[in-house]
């Protein structure tokens, strides 16, 4: 039996560049079918608007799993689908994905997922990690960064005179350690879920040591945590590639770990 590919992009990214991953898969033999989705600046940002972009994605889902169903007749076995995510922000949407699916427990159509491939995540919810990424997907990067460099300017700025040199100080000094807390607590609970969600699901990891949104060593952080855990895990860490090139820096390697996947998560009967 054949499989679909979902895959859940990253932060902003276009169809056009999420294609080539879709024709990818499509020169799968085992792949039935490639349905996509990804998070916008306001969904990722804004719980309601993200609510409703979970809803959007598992229905695109639904919709691939029942038109297998009615066309090839699947004599009871649930349909098959392998999740490619990339970024923290394909993460993320999987967690929340990997959620809402545990509340249509009986839902006929419910997928079976034979595998999940981890391109550029999950790396740690960094502030640096954020704007690099805005930085990253944005045409306008000059009046950003402008924009951004004088935001922070002036409230130093400002700081200092209100509060003096060494009142900005430990104000900055404060906010950088409650910034640090906070982020520490949004990674363990994003890696802790993808960990407690993903279990029993053979995954592979496409990374990079020269990756500097989604470090290499948050990558197999994560990993690890989920081979303690008994999971199935490969891993092929490219050489210099920058954060979600792997494939266009070094197609062939890409494509060869990824039939590779296929066919031990798709064995033939």
């Amino acid at each position: 039996m054949s499989a679909i590919v979902f895959t859940l992009g990253w932060w902003r990214s276009k169809p056009k560049a999420l294609s080539k991953y879709a024709a990818l898969y499509e020169r799968q033999a085992k792949v039935k079918a490639v349905c996509v989705d990804t998070l916008s600046s306001q969904e990722l940002m804004l719980t309601s608007a993200r609510t409703k972009a979970v809803q959007r994605a598992v229905q695109t889902l639904r919709a691939q799993c029942e038109a297998q169903q009615k066309e090839g007749g699947q004599n009871g076995e649930r349909p098959r689908v392998v999740v490619h995510c990339m970024s923290n922000n394909g993460g993320l949407e999987l967690n929340d994905v990997l959620k809402k699916l545990e509340q249509e427990a009986d839902a006929p159509w419910k997928p079976d997922i034979r595998g999940i491939v981890f391109d550029s995540c999950p790396g740690n919810l960094t502030f640096r990690a954020w704007s690099g990424a805005l930085f990253a997907s944005s045409s306008n990067k000059l009046p950003l960064g402008l924009g951004l460099g004088a935001g922070i300017l002036a409230t130093t700025l400002g700081l200092h005179a209100t509060l003096g040199g060494v009142g900005t100080i430990a104000v900055l000094g404060a906010g950088l350690v409650a910034g640090r807390s906070f982020e520490n607590f949004l990674t363990e609970r994003y890696h802790r879920h993808m960990v407690e969600r993903t279990a029993g699901i053979p995954k592979l990891f496409l990374y990079s040591d020269g990756d500097d949104l989604v470090t290499y060593d948050a990558v197999e952080a994560v990993a690890k945590r989920m081979k303690d855990n008994g999971d199935d895990v490969s891993m092929h860490r490219f050489d210099g590639t920058m954060h979600v090139a792997h494939m266009m820096a070094e197609r062939d390697k890409y494509e060869k770990e990824v039939s590779s996947f296929l066919e031990k998560i798709l064995p033939s009967t």
